[in-house]
């Protein structure tokens, strides 16, 4: 699907230069010129972007993330 239209880039696109390093939409703009137009397109591209990018896991054994009562 076209998420950038001023530009004619699509959502694989997007996923493509994610999975090559880009991690910001500011990234991607620059790869790809997705926001350079109208903008009307940033929103969408986020959202791919965050979609994307690996989720940080806590290592094994690790309290990170885990909420403690005191």
């Amino acid at each position: 699907m076209y998420v950038c239209i001023c530009n004619a880039v699509t959502d694989q696109q997007i996923r493509i230069a994610v999975a090559a390093g880009a991690r910001t939409i500011d990234d991607v703009g620059a790869a790809l010129g997705v926001g350079a137009g109208c903008g009307c397109c940033r929103e969408c591209a986020q959202e791919i972007i965050a979609g994307v990018r690996p989720r940080r896991t806590p290592a094994p054994g690790s309290l990170e993330g885990l909420a403690h009562a005191v």
